[in-house]
């Protein structure tokens, strides 16, 4: 039996539009959500929201109709949030109506840069943590980890020690990130580091890779940053930052930065030589 994907962005308010969705409880109600979605056999690929409404990414099993999926799922939240009142005391329930926006594959692959900012409350909730990590507790999202196994597998048949040195930042880490670099070198930090929410990094989608066999010698002339080059589109990752774009990502070049695209579209990409910017016409 062959699989259909449908992907909706479905959006739906609280009743009368009212802000009764505090952004310092949002995450309870965001992992809830994707509990849910898992246990309807579909995929949340994002949810963000503000105090009046949410926003999710979704697809659907083909077994659950658009319309039955949001009418359970707004009776299921609607009793989770009366039952957490204690962090949502002025919920009331949701609005009647939604609306609904069919989505290709491709446009999961969302676009975060300095004109495309994330909310400080957008959390991805299909976390894993990272095997062959170069430091504790890094996590980039499921939908990349079985991809990223098999750059690494391949980095290694060529003896390559290939790791990842940073991956998932919150909206406040990235922030903290920013501040302490901006003290360091105002200048350097402007072209290289992101705003908190503009990050990619945000998105648990980007990633800086390092190699432990290379670690001490200049990045342009290391054998890594040319496998990744030559082979990371194969599964799935693009550089997202080249040498030759500055001009277009307003980032200098960045060899070990690679960002999640699925391999479809990067290999697109790829055969192109062109960036995400370039693809969705934001330049």
């Amino acid at each position: 039996m062959s699989y259909t994907s449908s992907i909706y962005h479905i959006v739906f308010r609280t009743k009368y539009g009212n802000p009764t969705i505090p952004n310092e409880h949002c995450e309870k109600l965001y992992r809830y959500i994707w509990g849910f979605t898992k246990n309807k056999k579909c995929f949340l690929y994002q949810i963000n929201g503000m105090p009046d409404h949410l926003h999710l990414l979704i697809d659907l099993h083909p077994s659950i109709s658009l319309a039955e999926f949001v009418q359970t799922l707004k009776t299921s939240t609607n009793k989770w949030l009366k039952e957490n009142s204690e962090y949502f005391p002025d919920f009331e329930s949701w609005a009647r109506k939604y609306c609904a926006i069919s989505y290709s594959i491709r446009d999961k692959d969302m676009i975060v840069n300095k004109f495309n900012a994330l909310s400080e409350n957008y959390l991805p909730l299909d976390l894993v943590k990272v095997p062959h990590a170069g430091k504790a507790d890094m996590f980039i999202r499921e939908i990349a980890l079985k991809d990223y196994k098999k750059l690494r597998e391949s980095a290694l048949n060529n003896n390559i020690d290939l790791v990842i040195t940073s991956s998932y930042h919150s909206f406040y880490y990235q922030q903290s990130v920013y501040n302490y670099r901006y003290k360091q070198n105002q200048i350097n930090c402007i072209k290289k580091t992101a705003f908190a929410g503009r990050s990619e990094h945000q998105t648990g989608l980007a990633v800086d890779f390092e190699s432990e066999t290379n670690e001490n010698s200049h990045y342009k002339n290391l054998s890594y940053f040319q496998f990744l080059e030559d082979n990371a589109y194969k599964h799935g990752f693009i550089l997202r930052y080249p040498e030759d774009k500055v001009a277009i990502t307003n980032y200098m070049y960045q060899p070990g930065h690679y960002r999640y695209v699925g391999k479809e579209l990067a290999q697109e990409l790829y055969q192109r030589a062109i960036t995400l910017e370039e693809y969705y016409n934001l330049i």
